[in-house]
């Protein structure tokens, strides 16, 4: 068997240097400063050429002065009162002489190319530490992304200063790793608990089954068959509520109007044989006319599962009231039930999924749920982008609010 062909190396002609962002920032700035320099450079020559009207005059010693007319004699002068020609060179500490225009604009382009190389030099030094003090909060974010990579969702870059794109920046990676640290504890928490609650209907079954495989002659038939169904329609119900939960979650909704109160009408007359049983009265004190745009599946679902929930965790003789108020184009459905008083802890992790406020363990005479009603609502409600509040009633159990827009049609009637 032939051995797979090695990955072809790159050539020298594909070959490109890595030149970092720092790099190029300086590059940019250098590049910025020299071109500025110049020009800068460039207007100064053309300013000394063209502008000025020069006026230079050697200067003349005695010894080479030669009157313009032969016959006018010069002028004796005692020798004492002569004065010494001057040497350009005497007094003087440099080696530069200028003695015509050319020789000044070569002086004016010498030392300024010199002094704008001195300049680009130090200017580019400098670059290079300001890009990397402009850079340095990318590098912090590339730092808590790589350590986010491997897992680490705890850190967090906290970058302090001046509020800039990289404060902003900073700030909205810091979000971001906290939601992720969230939704992460959260699928941990999800995964345990569904694990746990598909396990124990599993494990009754092999229960079940492994009874009977040993005393096939003294086992009930119809009793297995009867609590085998139980304990797969157990199972089915949870698998059925952890799709929802999760279609609730990442599913795109199909909006519709609705009429909220007639629905809420619905869902209150489907739950009063289980309201009866329980000794609960129902109250909705609700109007015809609210029409919200929502998917009529999904509400529908997220009313039964707080009724439901409001029914099943009363007090006998209790009662369950849902109003509807409209108010600048939303409508607020609250649900308020009595019931036995909750902790702050109890009222935190009541919406998580499978938290059930009596445990686990199956009361006599109550109806076990799947601990996922509140958990499904909730999950709906941020389907239709906005939140159920769950929230103490002061006098035992629960109030659930919840707000929805208007449909337009029924907003624009309400104003007019």
């Amino acid at each position: 068997m032939s051995s797979p062909a090695a990955a072809p190396k790159p050539s020298l002609l594909s070959w490109r240097p890595r030149v970092t962002a720092r790099a190029r920032l300086t590059i940019v700035f250098t590049s910025m400063l020299l071109g500025c320099g110049l020009l800068m450079m460039g207007a100064l020559y053309a300013v000394m050429k063209y502008v000025p009207t020069y006026a230079i005059t050697s200067a003349v010693t005695p010894n080479s002065f030669t009157p313009s007319d032969s016959n006018i004699a010069p002028l004796q002068t005692p020798p004492a009162q002569v004065p010494a020609s001057p040497n350009p060179d005497d007094g003087k500490t440099g080696s530069v002489v200028v003695r015509s225009v050319h020789d000044l604009l070569s002086v004016l382009l010498e030392s300024s190319g010199a002094i704008l190389a001195v300049v680009v030099l130090v200017g580019g030094l400098i670059s290079w530490i300001v890009a990397g003090r402009l850079l340095r909060p990318v590098h912090e974010i590339t730092q808590a992304a790589r350590k986010a990579a491997e897992g680490s969702l705890d850190h967090r870059v906290g970058l302090t200063g001046p509020r800039d794109e990289f404060s902003e920046l900073s700030d909205s990676f810091d979000s971001m790793l906290a939601r992720l640290e969230r939704s992460f504890a959260e699928y941990e928490r999800f995964a345990a608990n569904a694990s746990h609650e598909l396990k124990t209907p599993l494990a009754t079954t092999q229960a079940l089954l492994s009874l009977a495989a040993d005393s096939p002659e003294s086992t009930d038939t119809r009793l297995l068959i009867s609590q085998l169904q139980d304990t797969t329609a157990r199972s089915v119900d949870t698998v059925t509520a952890l799709l929802e939960l999760a279609e609730a979650a990442h599913g795109e909704l199909q909006t519709e109007g609705v009429d909220l109160g007639k629905l809420v009408g619905e869902c209150a007359l489907g739950l009063r044989a289980e309201a009866r049983a329980h000794g609960v009265f129902v109250e909705t004190e609700c109007l015809v006319g609210y029409v919200v745009e929502v998917n009529r599946i999904l509400l529908s679902r997220l009313l039964d599962n707080v009724l439901n929930n409001a029914v099943r965790h009363n007090i006998d003789g209790g009662k369950v009231t849902v109003e509807l108020i409209r108010q600048d184009g939303i409508v607020r459905l609250i649900v308020v039930n009595s019931g036995a008083h909750l902790g702050v802890d109890e009222l935190e992790r009541i919406t998580e999924p499978f938290y059930r406020g009596a445990g686990r363990v199956r009361v006599p005479g109550q109806v076990r749920g799947n601990g996922l009603g509140l958990a499904l609502a909730c999950n709906i409600a941020r389907a239709h982008g906005t939140e159920l509040v769950v929230r103490a009633n002061p006098d035992g159990g629960l109030i659930l609010e919840m707000e929805l827009p208007l449909a337009k049609s029924t907003a624009e009637l309400a104003r007019a």
